[in-house]
């Protein structure tokens, strides 16, 4: 997150807020945007002393410099890298941008990269690695909104690149990386709705003897602020840059506006959406055995402001065509597909966002404070109390999990399940109340297959299958295959029961079955107890 914000500094810097004019730009601008791009590349150096003094940063070989071409501002970073400053990391080369005047509210700016970059790291056994990246095309533009002082629109876009491994066979292709940023301001108001796109084309990696390691399809993700007061979150982030990169920086100051920066930023947020889609994932180790695959896999966050600090939080997750060594003994198992489905209420979600800001703020401040008067730099911040805080926050909230479906489908099986609970963090021996009912097709069946092989004994998936199997309720007109049934109670004694039978009751009952061994179960079966009440 850290990088990210630095990267997205150096992108408020491209498109400072200094009006340029239509007619020829004056010193005194042309020196202001020069001074803002300094201010923060200074606050870069001093954040980086917060860990040790190899912490990969942006950095440049030389001042960054600024002049005036065709009454537009050129922009030259030279020597421009993401490193540690002792070789490794990315090694870009000189960047450079061009802003100029798009129209009288707006700000242009288009940027150029070098097409060869270098990158260095360390690998295993402390050996040095290194890999040469070309870039085939690549489109950096972005538009900034004046009196914002924020880029409301932007692409990001990297085509046909390609990594080598000098010496060797190792390489790397994608067919793109893309990042898309379009804004709509809502009529006469401060609020706005942004949506932003990740993009990644088809991926394909070989290993130094030349084998298919990695394979994906591609990558797609979404994102979207809808009610966002883009004034308020403006001044947030102005007030934030302006107090790390000051000359002089006030640490207390630095601290105040970064658990400002966090701590406020729900209230300028409105509902925030997330999505995740990947497909065709294919990994293979050296010998050729395939290790994981997947046809496809999404995810989807929502969050929702409720009533007053809280937040309605939903998930979604699923996908098809998993497969993966873990259940190489018990195939049938094998999770192909599952589909998930579930919301969290009453979310204290402001809380968490003034707990964060909170703890950023009080490092900075001691960082800051370190780096002026040469006392040792701070580890990780004493948040107990923080953290003791949005404890308290949870406990107060009322949360309600609501399991709208859970769907899984593996060779032989098929499940379904719904339901609620309230769930009561901290709240010691009952931490959620509730019901969840389930549904499973196939088991009868799974369990005689499985339980037959020798190789499958010991796969803690067999004792779940027997307990299941022994709970069950069957229904259906096929005997030998009926759909077992189950009603799972948390209770406001603390009790898990599954169609009435006690957990803890029946975990008693296994332990005193296992220590009488004349009563214990055929060796080619787990033992299974007696039950009562089913």
């Amino acid at each position: 997150m850290k990088m990210l914000s630095r990267l997205g500094a150096l992108g408020l810097a491209l498109l400072v807020a200094t009006a340029a004019p239509a007619q020829q730009p004056t010193e005194e601008e042309r020196q202001a945007i020069l001074e803002e791009v300094q201010q923060v590349f200074a606050a870069w150096t001093v954040q980086a002393q917060m860990q040790a003094d190899q912490e990969m940063r942006p950095r440049l070989t030389a001042p960054a410099k600024v002049d005036i071409v065709d009454n537009a501002y050129v922009l030259t970073l030279p020597g421009f890298s993401v490193s540690d400053g002792a070789g490794q990391g990315l090694v870009v080369g000189d960047v450079t941008a061009r802003v100029m005047p798009l129209d009288d509210k707006r700000l242009r700016m288009v940027a150029r990269f070098p097409d060869r970059w270098r990158f260095s790291a360390v690998g295993e056994a402390n050996e040095p690695f290194a890999a040469d990246i070309v870039i085939g095309d690549h489109t950096v533009e972005g538009i900034m909104d004046r009196e914002l002082a924020l880029i409301t629109d932007a692409v990001y876009a990297f085509r046909d690149v390609t990594a080598t491994v000098p010496g060797e066979k190792s390489r790397l292709h994608m067919d793109e990386l893309k990042v898309q940023v379009d804004s709509t301001k809502e009529g006469a108001t401060d609020t706005y709705n942004i949506a932003a796109l990740f993009h990644v084309g088809k991926v394909e990696a070989v290993g130094p003897d030349g084998g298919e390691r990695f394979r994906m399809g591609g990558l797609r993700s979404t994102s979207s602020l809808k009610d966002m007061d883009m004034v308020r979150f403006a001044a947030l982030t102005r007030r934030a840059n302006q107090a790390m990169g000051a000359e002089n920086a006030d640490p207390a100051e630095v601290g105040a506006a970064i658990e400002a920066l966090y701590t406020e930023m729900f209230t300028a947020f409105g509902v925030m959406a997330f999505d995740l889609t990947l497909n065709d994932v294919r990994a293979v180790d050296e010998l050729g055995a395939e290790q994981v695959r997947i046809d496809r896999l999404s995810l989807g966050t929502r969050f929702a402001p409720t009533d007053g600090d809280r937040s309605e939080i939903g998930l979604r997750y699923g996908h098809d065509g998993l497969i993966t060594p873990l259940f190489q003994a018990t195939p049938e198992l094998d999770p192909r597909a599952v589909r998930l489905d579930l919301s969290v209420a009453n979310f204290p979600l402001k809380a968490l966002f003034k707990t964060i800001g909170a703890a950023a703020g009080q490092q900075l401040e001691q960082t800051f404070k370190a780096a002026q008067t040469g006392a040792p730099m701070p580890t990780a911040p004493n948040d107990d109390a923080l953290a003791a805080e949005f404890k308290a926050a949870l406990e107060q909230s009322d949360l309600r999990l609501a399991i709208k479906t859970l769907q899984l489908k593996t060779p032989s099986l098929a499940s379904r399940a719904a339901g609620s609970l309230a769930v009561r963090p901290g709240g010691g021996a009952v931490p959620a109340v509730g019901t969840v009912d389930l549904e499973i097709h196939g088991l009868v069946p799974t369990f005689q297959a499985v339980v037959q092989r020798p190789e499958a004994q010991q796969s803690p998936a067999v004792a779940i299958l027997a307990i299941l199997q022994a709970l069950g309720k069957p229904s259906g007109k096929d005997a030998a295959n009926p759909v077992m049934r189950y009603r799972i109670q948390l209770t406001e004694a603390g009790q898990t029961l599954i169609n009435g039978v006690d957990l803890a009751q029946l975990g008693q009952a296994q332990q005193q079955q296992q220590q009488q061994p004349q009563q214990r179960a055929p060796a080619n079966r787990p033992p299974v107890p007696p039950l009562q009440g089913q």
